[in-house]
């Protein structure tokens, strides 16, 4: 900070040396370059009858109007918008770097824009895939949508993480009872006990009826923050695919809303299209993946000579497809984890990863994220990042798990856990 005193003491010097030259034609004794040099750039300027300094119709500002010259300007609206005001009316060399500074202290400005004091967003980290169908699940639900003849107006969707092969039912309500239905009918009863489920915390998913299955059959439930939907991806990104299947086909079939039977129709559908899509995660078509075998397309059998006379399953032909299904699902585990490693730089690039340098003592503040009664900060205009006006300091961290804990300034520790997402640096002056 002195450097940067002195190096604009020495400018305004150099105001007041072009001053006595276009006052008095008097040259200093000392040039930052050559003589010539000053004049040139001494003509760029002009002096009223007050000795007042201008460039390009413009008062030049100087080291000690800087505060005064911001404040009158600075109503929260951000930096560009501060800086094109003040560049209008003053010539300010290297103003838009205090600007900057100042407007990024400010803290104001930090509770209306969140990126000015960005929290702290840590990198994506893949969950690893066991190559085996049907070992992980996503579940999600999707709707609710128009409610057909047979009462259904939502689709519970489970996606197998490794084939990406995606089992759908309708449902009429998104309640436990049918969302554990869905499971024990499509997941439990055709596929066995899968090793681990992955649901939302909400209501339909985390409970005791869901809960008691998972026990029964050994799976192991993963239960997943709300505010990172990421670790649910794979069921998000299904519920988008099957939801533009659908409108796609519905639109083919010229109608602009979905039809009372969406469920006989739109829905299979579009099943049947994820299911024999190539993915681009390894290549393959889930369902390809699951019944080991390419698949046939009713063109395919037009002109193809069906056996039904039946095969004898030897141990040799046994053996053969067990070598291709292990090539298969070995070349598949390969491309999928270069995909995944893929997918989180991407998203690390596209979603400008911020992973803060936090320590004990480290001043922060916390984004609120307790909503009493359906009162959310954000639509009654409340502010989000707590104390709104102070800070907090970091009590202790934990790493291995992304949290920590704060304590007031003076001396209170709190017991809450934060995670580093909803954890920023106070940059501002208190």
């Amino acid at each position: 900070m002195q450097v940067l005193q002195g190096a604009n003491t020495m400018q305004d010097e150099r105001y007041e040396s072009i001053v006595d030259y276009l006052l008095t034609g008097t040259l200093p004794q000392r040039f930052e370059s050559t003589a010539s040099n000053f004049r040139r750039e001494a003509n760029n300027y002009a002096v009223d009858a007050y000795a007042k300094l201008y460039r390009n119709n413009k008062p030049v500002v100087k080291w000690g109007e800087r505060k005064k010259i911001f404040d009158a300007f600075h109503s929260h609206q951000g930096r560009s918008r501060t800086w094109q005001l003040i560049s209008e009316r003053y010539y300010w060399r290297g103003g838009y770097q205090y600007v900057a500074q100042k407007v990024k202290d400010c803290i104001a400005c930090a509770h209306r824009n969140n990126s000015s004091w960005p929290a702290s967003l840590p990198p994506l980290q893949p969950i690893s895939i066991t190559p085996k169908a049907f070992w992980r699940l996503h579940v999600d639900l999707l709707g609710p949508l128009k409610q057909t003849i047979n009462g259904n107006q939502y689709v519970a969707i489970a996606v197998c993480a490794f084939t990406k092969y995606v089992e759908a039912q309708a449902i009429p309500f998104n309640n436990k009872v049918h969302v554990a239905k869905f499971i024990y009918e499509n997941i439990y009863c055709r596929y066995m006990c899968p090793g681990e489920c992955i649901i939302q915390d909400r209501g339909e998913f985390a409970n005791k009826i869901c809960d008691q299955l998972a026990k029964k059959f050994g799976c192991d439930i993963r239960v997943i923050s709300a505010g990172r939907p990421q670790a649910n991806g794979q069921a998000e990104a299904y519920v988008k695919q099957l939801k533009g299947r659908m409108k796609a086909k519905m639109v083919e079939a010229s109608q602009d809303e979905l039809p009372d039977n969406w469920d006989e129709t739109l829905l299979p559908y579009a099943l049947s299209v994820l299911r024999s899509d190539p993915s681009c995660a390894h290549g393959y078509a889930p369902g390809e993946l699951l019944l080991g075998r390419k698949l046939k397309w009713p063109i395919e059998l037009e002109k193809e000579d069906i056996d039904i006379s039946g095969t004898e399953l030897t141990g040799p032909l046994v053996h053969a497809l067990k070598c291709i299904h292990d090539d298969v699902f070995g070349k598949a585990a390969i491309k999928l984890k270069k995909h995944q490693e893929n997918y989180a730089n991407q998203y690390d690039k596209r979603n400008k990863v911020n992973l803060l340098k936090l320590r004990k003592g480290t001043r922060v503040q916390i984004l609120s994220h307790i909503y009493k009664n359906g009162d959310f900060p954000k639509a009654k205009m409340k502010v989000l990042w707590k104390p709104f006006r102070s800070y907090y300091k970091i009590h202790s961290l934990d790493r291995k798990k992304g949290v920590v804990t704060v304590r007031s300034k003076s001396g209170r520790v709190y017991k809450q856990k934060h995670p580093f997402a909803r954890v920023r640096l106070f940059r501002g002056k208190a």
